[in-house]
């Protein structure tokens, strides 16, 4: 039990380590956006919406920061928006417990895994049932032609 709590000690530090530019912020907030939203449908809110600080000291811009501020922001609702008919709605604070396990669990796994994300496009990402989480990752070189591309699995 100490090494799991070991090693969730040393994932958030290096969280904490890492600096997001904007696009990187942008794409984990969309990535966490399809946790909680269908495909099929417009979510109700932005990346911008869910990058959006509380409080002033949530300004940063470390990997940790931003996933709390993702988190908080999913987790808590409050946030204006709107529905698929463009009328004006707030989003809602996650009540159930499986749903609130199933969110934080999938975020912290993309959270943990964006250090390997830094500098690739995410172009595709899925959640299934079982939580394995699935991103596809191209990478452009100046002239915007992929050099690399990846399919990870977690």
């Amino acid at each position: 039990m100490l090494e799991s709590f070991e090693t969730v000690g040393e994932q958030l530090e290096e969280m904490k380590s890492l600096t997001l530019n904007e696009g990187d912020q942008k794409a984990f907030a969309r990535a966490a956006l399809t946790l909680k939203y269908e495909d099929s449908e417009p979510a109700p809110i932005t990346e911008r919406d869910l990058l959006t600080p509380r409080r002033f000291s949530d300004r940063a811009s470390d990997m940790w920061t931003t996933f709390s501020r993702v988190q908080e922001n999913l987790l808590k609702g409050g946030i204006r928006g709107r529905n698929k008919s463009g009328r004006s709605m707030t989003t809602r604070a996650v009540t159930g417990i499986d749903q609130n396990v199933k969110l934080n669990r999938a975020l912290w796994v993309l959270g943990e895994s964006k250090r390997f994300f830094t500098g690739h496009l995410i172009t595709r990402y899925a959640l299934s049932q079982d939580l394995d989480l699935r991103v596809e990752l191209n990478r452009y070189d100046q002239n915007n032609e992929g050099i690399l591309s990846f399919n990870y699995f977690f």
